[in-house]
């Protein structure tokens, strides 16, 4: 009787270090995963052209400057492991810009509109972003700062909505190296345009293989009709499409 008692408790204590042992195995996984989770803020075009009202900006996009503050306060409260800032930047006289295109003027093509240039559709825009101009500057209420990392784009023939590759998808960006080399796996995407610099980079995002988010109080449309087309397409794909802010802080 006292040898099974004996029995019965040693396998009860063998039990209780068995699951402890596995409570903290499980904890320990848990802390890793979460120690290999980075995340990136990268923060589209918010610059003059595009943010702000004309003249002064000669592609604005309707709403741009009022999503410059929630930015800022995303970017000040949530700790993010690194930033980055893209910059559209066009050389004078870019294949982009529709007073580069005198005959399609000629034949009624009007600003806005598409032409095919070397088999593919491309939007005919106002002169914008242009190297070194005041358009081309990050807006001066964004917090930038000088130890930022700046991803120039659009400065081949071929135009460059996302901030990873020309629209051609021939030409990478540096973005995903850095990225890599940081070991980044999930990424936060604001900024201006929604139905284009912004969806298209979340896209090529997704198709790189990271966990990405878009918020859309702090993006806005150039076309509300294509941004909500846009929204249905990066949801088809996947990327997290929030409302607000406050669902990230």
């Amino acid at each position: 009787m006292i040898q099974s008692r004996i029995l019965l408790t040693a396998v009860v204590i063998i039990i209780v270090i068995w699951l402890q042992t596995k409570t903290t195995s499980s904890t320990a996984s848990q802390e890793l995963a979460l120690t290999r989770r980075k995340t990136a803020l990268l923060i589209i075009d918010v610059q003059n052209d595009f943010s702000q009202p004309p003249p002064n900006g000669s592609l604005s996009v309707p709403g741009g400057l009022e999503i410059i503050p929630k930015i800022n306060h995303l970017r000040n409260n949530f700790p993010f492991d690194f930033v980055v800032f893209s910059q559209d930047w066009h050389r004078p006289g870019h294949p982009s810009f529709y007073s580069a295109h005198p005959d399609a003027k000629k034949s009624g093509i009007k600003l806005f509109e598409k032409i095919q240039i070397h088999g593919r559709d491309q939007v005919l825009w106002p002169d914008h972003c242009q190297w070194d101009s005041y358009g081309a500057q990050f807006h001066p209420d964004l917090d930038y700062r000088s130890g930022d990392f700046v991803v120039q784009k659009g400065n081949r023939d071929a135009d460059s909505y996302s901030a990873f590759m020309d629209n051609d998808h021939e030409y990478p960006t540096p973005l995903h190296a850095e990225l890599q080399w940081r070991e980044i796996t999930h990424i936060v995407i604001v900024g201006l345009a929604l139905d284009f610099c912004v969806g298209n980079t979340a896209l090529d995002a997704k198709e790189l293989g990271y966990q990405v988010t878009v918020v859309l109080d702090l993006t806005r449309p150039v076309y509300r009709e294509e941004g909500d087309a846009m929204v249905k397409q990066m949801q088809g794909k996947h990327v997290r499409v929030m409302q607000s802010v406050d669902q990230i802080m």
